[in-house]
């Protein structure tokens, strides 16, 4: 008989080990289940942050084109004001030069006028 009751005793702590093991088991499935939620929604976020990441990236690559668009077209503007300021400093300096030639045509019509102007009054002396 007390090979049967060890037998009963070494059944009843094989089925406490049996319990203790499965209930270590449990928790231990409990635990890494929470961890595979926790890194489901960790996943998620960080799949959210990856999204929100590549719209910026987008967004920021169309300012980009934009505002390069707008340094084209402002170096344009600032190319064509250049080439007409050239071209008024052109105009400017040919009329500077036109005038001073004119100016000295008028000067010397001038003394001209009045030579011959002279010389009438000369001969108009000499006449009388």
């Amino acid at each position: 008989m007390h090979q049967l009751d060890a037998a009963r005793e070494d059944l009843r702590r094989s089925e406490e080990d049996a319990r203790n093991r499965d209930a270590d088991a449990q928790n231990a499935l409990a635990k890494q289940t929470d961890q595979v939620s926790r890194l489901r929604d960790s996943l998620t976020v960080s799949e959210d942050r990856v999204e929100e990441a590549r719209q910026t990236a987008d967004r920021y690559a169309n300012e980009l084109v934009r505002v390069q668009a707008e340094a084209k077209a402002f170096a344009d503007q600032l190319d064509a004001a250049r080439k007409q300021l050239d071209d008024a400093q052109a105009m400017a300096a040919t009329e500077a030069r036109d005038r001073d030639v004119w100016k000295g045509r008028c000067q010397d019509l001038r003394e001209e006028v009045n030579e011959l102007r002279a010389r009438r009054r000369q001969s108009k002396i000499l006449c009388f």
